[in-house]
């Protein structure tokens, strides 16, 4: 198992753990939950508190075996993604030795 396969599993058992609380939703609502959070995501100061409600949300999409819908929330991504990208930018970052 690639360590990325170990970390969604991971995410699925921990959220099922804390009882699964996505589970009731209609697919409409799990979709809108999913973008709020994206959205919320995209345009936050500190990432910390909301990237485990999106892997709750994401968890979700797995456990119904469907893909989350990421094409709905494109624009957040780009923009969450630059905002990664300057704030490391901004601190020097170097890979490896």
């Amino acid at each position: 198992m690639s360590d990325e396969a170990a970390k969604l599993l991971e995410e699925m058992n921990d959220y099922l753990g804390r009882g699964r609380m996505h589970g009731k939703l209609s697919a409409d609502q799990l979709q809108h939950l999913f973008v709020g959070v994206f959205h919320e995501l995209a345009r936050a100061s500190s990432f910390e508190a909301i990237l485990p409600r999106l892997h709750d949300v994401e968890a979700e999409y797995r456990l119904r075996q469907l893909d989350p819908p990421y094409a709905l929330v494109r624009d957040d991504a780009e923009d969450f993604i630059e905002r990664v990208s300057d704030a490391v930018s901004s601190v020097g970052y170097r890979r490896g030795p």
